[in-house]
């Protein structure tokens, strides 16, 4: 089903079908395939609370009615998670924290950037193993938080301000990030439309600006998106028909 990460940001992070460990603070997501690697969960109470890591190979199905996420996780599995260092200002990318002997099996998170001096890759269902001392890993800016993401200036293909970036539709059942939702407030028709990741020229993280290659006059005429409305497959053909583009 498509659902809004917007919404899922502060669900309650659930084990075992009802134990609250925490909540969702944020995720991550590759710019170059748009799926959700990672889930930043903020856990303990606010006097010691701590940011962790979880693989997307982990989620569970959010309970939207019951406001939850569970995960396929011990508590204990959650507390040794990789820790996210926001001790930087790096809207762009995050830092991960691997504790010393600790073993994490990925599906693919981009390449990991030892500060020195050899770079170290994870591909495919590779393992990152620390054997010796606690070490700082990079992620590849190609990893993007979705909070920082929100709000991005969203610039048409003559350069022309549109509005900016409030949501990201995901399939919540392989974690791809199907549709961007823009406000077009900067128009005089200022309303929510949907347009696919695919049709992005490109995302300037620095700047805070994601362009596209779509011209203003056509956002102007798209059809309004309303998210109390579910997105089905007749309203996708009818956003891909007006576009112009084929389905997939």
């Amino acid at each position: 089903m498509l659902r809004s990460l917007n919404e899922v940001l502060g669900y309650n992070i659930t084990i075992d079908g009802f134990e609250d460990v925490g909540k969702v603070d944020d995720f991550l997501f590759d710019d170059d395939n748009w799926n959700v690697q990672f889930m930043i969960a903020k856990t303990g109470g606010w006097l010691n609370s701590e940011k962790r890591l979880i693989t997307n190979e982990h989620f569970g199905q959010p309970q939207w009615d019951m406001r939850s996420f569970p995960v396929d996780m011990s508590e204990k599995e959650i507390e040794t998670s990789p820790e996210v260092d926001e001790s930087i200002d790096m809207p762009n990318r995050q830092r991960i924290v691997l504790p010393a002997n600790y073993q994490w099996d990925f599906n693919w998170i981009g390449e990991l950037h030892r500060p020195e001096p050899m770079p170290l890759r994870a591909d495919s269902n590779a393992s990152v193993r620390v054997t010796q001392t606690q070490v700082t890993y990079q992620t590849s800016p190609a990893l993007l938080s979705v909070r920082e993401a929100l709000n991005f200036e969203v610039i048409d293909r003559n350069a022309k301000s549109i509005g900016r970036m409030d949501d990201f539709i995901v399939d919540d059942q392989e974690w791809m990030i199907r549709y961007m939702v823009l406000d077009t407030g900067n128009i005089l028709t200022g309303k929510k439309v949907l347009v696919s990741p695919i049709w992005l020229n490109e995302i300037d993280f620095d700047q805070k600006k994601v362009y596209l290659d779509l011209a203003k006059e056509t956002i102007e005429e798209a059809p309004e998106f309303d998210p109390g409305q579910p997105i089905n497959r007749k309203y996708e053909e009818v956003l891909y028909d007006f576009y112009g583009r084929p389905t997939v």
